[in-house]
């Protein structure tokens, strides 16, 4: 499945897609505010 992060602050997005355990890793992300999608469908907002 496709995983994004998005930061409309800083218009960045990161994409990964998760491995068959269910671990994914995003590389190189700037802190701050984020939402997380799953497949295009918003999960939950983080902070970084």
């Amino acid at each position: 499945m496709l995983v994004t992060i998005r930061n409309q602050a800083l218009n960045r997005e990161y994409k990964t897609r998760v491995e068959y355990d269910g671990v994914f890793i995003f590389d190189r992300v700037i802190p701050g505010r984020y939402q997380i999608f799953i497949e295009d469908k918003l999960m939950a907002d983080l902070v970084l």
